[in-house]
């Protein structure tokens, strides 16, 4: 009896069990938060280092290119000009009856007026959305195939590797191991690009990676001018004409050196495209959202081009967005894809 008393002084009562249950729950409510901050900040940190990464492959591709910044080989000529012209940016490129990039090679459709492999210029869509399947991917969205080997090993979509892809990306991740698993079952074969559009599988698989190269390296600096008169920048006066052929003019696409850029810790090169880390905005240019960005001098950040870059300086002054996008129905100032001054302008303050 003595012996039943001391063991019912010991127990716990249930209220007893029931503040400790409380506070065992409050402190992981307190706790997870902060864990997921910490994963959060942790994958913002490798989506930065990725850029450092595509920062040092600019460098070396500069290096071994005659200073040039990133771009599509140079046009064989041929094909009644859709190849462009020899010295100049080529028009196509990774088509095999051509020249392959590194294991790239799309099959060419056999008229001038189809895509023939990837264009290599600056595709602007504004008002049909955002596009990132193969069909219609440029230089300024799947570089990767003339800037990877500068990056990875490997040829083809053995360049596919997760430095193109955003940790926070995982849908694009996802989407990439189905490209792989496709190419398997096709024995590395690509499909021809008009095919892709009426094929679901094709279509889910073959899309670009999490990053985007700015259009103002892949262009003629005086486009994104901003005169004396105060008149905007040429660039909406040549490309909404062609908004639905979706290309810009090619006289004015050129081969930018690294040298031509007048302000390299302030130039943004390439950029995360989606709002990957942030779960209630879609795009980069949006408030709230994160964006990591390569610098013209090499270096990474992170940043909030919404709430950071709302007063760069004036255009007059080679400074700020030079377009806006449309995006769910509100517009925004692109930033970093196009800026004022071109390469020749800045991006951040």
């Amino acid at each position: 009896m003595r012996h039943a008393q001391r063991l019912a002084r010991r127990a716990f009562t249930l209220i007893e069990l029931l503040v400790v249950i409380s506070i065992i729950a409050l402190l992981i409510s307190l706790l997870l938060p902060a864990l997921g901050q910490a994963r959060r900040n942790a994958r913002v940190s490798a989506c930065i280092a990725n850029l450092k990464q595509h920062a040092q492959a600019a460098a070396n591709f500069a290096s071994q290119n005659n200073d040039r910044l990133p771009h599509g080989p140079e046009g064989p000529g041929g094909f009644n000009g859709v190849l462009g012209a020899k010295g100049r940016p080529a028009r196509a490129m990774a088509i095999y009856e051509v020249f392959p990039t590194n294991g790239w090679g799309f099959p060419y459709a056999g008229s001038s007026s189809a895509n023939p492999g990837l264009d290599t210029f600056a595709r602007i869509n504004p008002v049909g959305g955002f596009s990132a399947d193969i069909r219609g991917s440029s230089m300024q969205d799947f570089y990767l195939v003339t800037l990877g080997p500068y990056m990875v090993d490997g040829q083809g979509t053995a360049m596919l590797q997760d430095v193109f892809l955003c940790p926070s990306h995982i849908s694009r991740q996802e989407t990439w191991q189905r490209w792989r698993e496709l190419m398997k079952k096709r024995n590395g074969a690509l499909p021809a690009i008009d095919s892709v559009a009426g094929n679901r599988e094709l279509s889910r698989a073959l899309a670009v990676g999490s990053y985007r190269y700015s259009v103002a390296a892949l262009t003629d600096p005086l486009v994104y001018s901003y005169g004396a008169d105060s008149r905007p920048t040429r660039a909406n006066e040549l490309w909404r004409p062609r908004v639905t052929e979706g290309f810009f003019p090619y006289e004015y696409i050129i081969y930018n050196r690294a040298a031509d850029m007048v302000y390299p810790d302030k130039k943004a090169l390439f950029y995360l495209w989606e709002a990957s880390h942030d779960r209630n905005s879609d795009f980069w240019l949006e408030p709230g959202a994160t964006a990591t960005v390569t610098l013209g001098d090499g270096s990474a950040k992170a940043m909030k081009p919404y709430a950071d870059l709302g007063k760069v300086g004036p255009r007059q002054e080679h400074a700020g967005p030079a377009y806006i996008f449309q995006a769910g129905g509100d517009f925004w100032d692109a930033h970093f894809f196009a800026t004022f001054g071109g390469i020749r302008g800045r991006d951040i303050q």
